[in-house]
């Protein structure tokens, strides 16, 4: 009888011990599924394609917008942007602390620094689940700078993109339809018929 106890009290001992490891193991692949914040950036994978260069110099300008830039900043710069005040000084332009970033602001007068991102997050919470997938991908290290009407974009983007703490700097494109599409009837794959979507829009719109 003392050999039976003592096996089923072994038996209720190495359960127990198990049990908290399936529960992290169920509670991790939520998570996975959820796209959980606490999951870091360290666990997602990165892979970026090759960015096409753009001939700044040979630009028309009617493609793109007028007093407006984009930049990205290094990872080396990471931690410093969330730690900014983008203040605009009695000059008109954004001071902030920083005497390379300054200079250039002050050069070109640069009004507004916008972090891309920050309107996902207040617009629904369910894109904050993804803030960290966005951070591994440096969406967050993205900002859109206003400039006074009439600066020079191109060499606001050339001043920016020499800046050590700048990664990337762009003129805001235009977007523009190439073409409308040819919209010949679409076959189906599995029943051989052709069909054309009736989206009024589709001929003129879907430029892909």
């Amino acid at each position: 009888m003392n050999k039976i106890k003592i096996i089923f009290t072994f038996i209720i001992y190495i359960v127990f011990l198990s049990l908290p490891c399936v529960i992290n193991a169920q509670n991790h692949a939520d998570d996975e599924l959820r796209g959980n914040p606490k999951n870091t950036s360290k666990e997602y994978s990165v892979k970026f394609g090759e960015r096409p260069p753009l001939d700044l110099r040979n630009l028309p300008e009617d493609s793109y917008h007028a007093g407006m830039l984009r930049i990205q900043f290094t990872r080396d710069f990471e931690k410093t942007p969330e730690n900014i005040v983008f203040e605009v000084s009695d000059n008109g332009h954004v001071t902030t602390g920083i005497s390379s970033l300054d200079e250039l602001n002050r050069a070109h007068t640069v009004y507004e620094y916008i972090p891309m991102i920050r309107d996902l997050y207040e617009m629904s919470e369910a894109s904050r689940q993804y803030k960290e997938r966005h951070r591994a991908w440096g969406f967050h290290l993205w900002y859109e700078l206003k400039l006074a009407e009439g600066t020079d974009i191109i060499e606001a983007v050339i001043d920016f993109e020499s800046l050590d703490e700048v990664k990337i700097a762009e003129p805001a494109l235009i977007e523009k339809l190439i073409k409308p599409v040819d919209s010949k009837p679409i076959k189906d794959s599995s029943s051989g018929q052709e069909w054309t979507p009736n989206d009024p829009l589709y001929a003129n719109n879907q430029w892909h």
